[in-house]
């Protein structure tokens, strides 16, 4: 599995990081504190999960999923 992780706080995403490495559970093929910047990514790195702070100020949950469909229709 390819995981992408965003959330606007560094140490939570290095939290993730470790649990995801630790326990095997795939690859991480990007991380992001900005959502934003996180669709331009995600339309060339092709995730297979995305873990995603849905409160994060810069662009809520929702939002971005509804951007995302556009970038990764499949």
């Amino acid at each position: 599995m390819r995981f992408y992780l965003i959330d606007e706080s560094p140490s939570v995403l290095n939290v993730l990081k470790t649990i995801i490495h630790e326990h095997t559970l795939g690859q991480i093929c990007g991380y992001e504190t900005n959502p934003a910047d996180a669709l331009e990514d995600m339309g060339h790195i092709k995730p297979d999960i995305i873990l995603l702070d849905l409160q994060n100020k810069k662009l809520d949950g929702i939002t971005f999923v509804t951007r995302a469909k556009t970038v990764l229709p499949d």
